[in-house]
């Protein structure tokens, strides 16, 4: 097992990284399967320390391989990262899910803590279904049964995509942006709402419904996300390679 310690910065958790002697900061991020690097920073590399690979024209983005990686002074093996010309909120990059296949992590908000390990450490929990690197967990919100994508990228309890617009009709409607910066949607807020993630109930819920279908997906019925301000009460541990999730720290 192996601890680094995590910045917390507006209910989003980030790492600190050292890339080819370069310092830098990474958003530690579940729900998207890449890593990315800003443009600026590989810019300032030494020559040779980034090797372009090819381009990945769904995202209009180059990818590439990072050599000399040193994350809180512990030295990683080579990374993939796409390049991002948008600039972050925080930080210079991101590190997704693809860092953590074949590990567990556990994520502990209240000491700050992100831990590694190279081996399962969950036999039970909660099932997580992977897509694309991604991991889901069913649940049931608001009489809608489906899944929820872990995501530590964003910083709100939870999120409810295709939402009806008979549900949204008469009801408050605020205007928010997500956390990538590309799409603004508008928000329905219902708070107070009370849900299991396996046995263990989470009371007073805040939830963001949305008439937006922010995932498609064709192997399981995407209709949510979980994010860090219900995941910060408890904590999570998170088994890659079990496929198990539980809330609370290891």
């Amino acid at each position: 097992m192996i601890s680094f310690d995590l910045i917390i910065r507006d209910n989003h958790i980030y790492i600190a990284a050292e890339i080819a002697h370069q310092k830098t900061i990474l958003l530690v991020d579940t729900g998207t399967n890449y890593n990315v690097l800003h443009k600026s920073l590989v810019k300032k590399l030494p020559k040779g320390s980034f090797v372009f690979k090819n381009f990945a024209p769904n995202l209009n983005m180059e990818k590439g391989l990072v050599r000399g990686i040193t994350l809180s002074g512990l030295k990683c093996t080579d990374m993939y990262f796409l390049l991002q010309e948008r600039p972050f909120h925080y930080g210079e990059g991101i590190m997704g899910s693809y860092s953590f296949e074949n590990r567990s992590i556990s994520i502990d908000y209240k000491l700050k803590k992100l831990k590694f390990f190279t081996k399962s450490i969950l036999i039970d929990g909660v099932r997580i279904k992977f897509v694309d690197g991604i991991p889901f967990v069913e649940l049931i919100v608001m009489g809608r049964k489906g899944y929820f994508e872990i995501d530590t990228g964003a910083s709100f309890d939870l999120m409810l995509w295709g939402t009806s617009d008979k549900d949204l009709r008469g009801k408050t409607v605020m205007h928010g942006k997500m956390n990538s910066g590309i799409i603004s949607l508008n928000f329905v807020y219902f708070g107070n709402i009370s849900i299991f993630i396996g046995e263990k109930k989470i009371e007073k819920a805040n939830i963001l419904a949305t008439s937006y279908k922010i995932m498609e997906c064709k192997k399981i019925n995407v209709i949510g996300s979980i994010g860090n301000g219900l995941l910060s009460r408890y904590g999570v541990v998170l088994d890659y390679i079990s496929g198990w999730m539980r809330l609370g720290t290891a």
